[in-house]
């Protein structure tokens, strides 16, 4: 017997969070995600402010 499918999306937000958990259980509180945790565990996040394209 074939599976049957349900017309359901898959739900990525839910499928992503249990990956952070699994990867970084310590960033989670209280079933939410702490953000400032995760960016300190990461290491130092650093911006590149210069532009690629330019238009002259």
């Amino acid at each position: 017997m074939p599976d049957t499918m349900d017309g359901l999306s898959m739900d990525l937000e839910h499928a992503n969070m249990n990956k952070l958990r699994a990867v970084f259980p310590e960033c989670f509180a209280e079933g939410k995600l702490d953000i400032d945790k995760l960016l300190a565990l990461c290491g130092e996040y650093t911006s590149n402010d210069f532009e690629k394209y330019r238009f002259e």
